[in-house]
């Protein structure tokens, strides 16, 4: 159960560090990296500019990844929130697995959270 806690507060550090680190910068600040990867070559599908309500749709969503991941602590390692948290981040990676071209990071860290999922319903 020790090895259990530790491997989670390992995983809290990757997010919540991930997100003091994107608030040191400018695109991630604006909120405007999401949209720009979206329409690069990173993407597999890359988009093509479609205007101000797909903008600000990346806008929000880049917003919402920063407050999940400074949020961490909480959504994953509480008992009340636990599962909602490992849902999102499966959510997140499910979408970055798809849609960026990086798929190794994505698709490490979404069998992390579908394990500690597991572990959770064996739990209760």
């Amino acid at each position: 159960h020790h090895e259990h806690n530790l491997f989670i507060v390992g995983l809290i550090c990757v997010y919540f560090f991930s997100a003091v680190e994107k608030l040191r910068h400018k695109e991630w600040i604006d909120g405007e990296l999401l949209y720009y990867v979206l329409s690069s070559n990173a993407s597999w599908f890359p988009l093509p500019p479609l205007g101000d309500p797909f903008f600000t749709l990346t806008k929000i969503l880049t917003y919402t990844l920063i407050v999940f991941e400074l949020f961490s602590p909480l959504l994953i390692f509480s008992k009340k929130f636990r599962i909602i948290g490992h849902g999102f981040f499966c959510l997140l990676h499910s979408f970055t697995l798809i849609f960026l071209k990086f798929p190794h990071f994505s698709l490490f860290l979404l069998t992390i959270h579908m394990c500690a999922l597991k572990l959770i319903s064996n739990e209760e």
